[in-house]
């Protein structure tokens, strides 16, 4: 995760989102799983790239069975609800 953040924080959020993959693939039984998927979710979001978050945010529906930051996601689709998410 922390190469990840550290691809946030120096602005290339191509590679963290390369990153972020990585995790959400190799690593679906981890702590970081669902930290992976709701930044990646994020930085799609950012960068208005609306097909992309809402592929994020159904994977995020389908497979987070205990969700911590809900409510992070919630917001995002919130905002997105002019794009027609449900």
């Amino acid at each position: 995760m922390r190469v990840a953040e550290h691809y946030v924080t120096t602005n290339s959020r191509k590679s963290a989102v390369i990153y972020y993959d990585m995790l959400i693939k190799e690593y679906p039984d981890t702590e970081h799983y669902e930290d992976a998927l709701v930044e990646k979710l994020k930085i799609h979001f950012a960068q208005a790239k609306i097909e992309d978050a809402r592929a994020a945010i159904s994977l995020y529906r389908r497979t987070v069975t205990n969700p911590t930051r809900k409510d992070e996601v919630d917001q995002i689709i919130l905002w997105l609800t002019g794009y027609d998410l449900e």
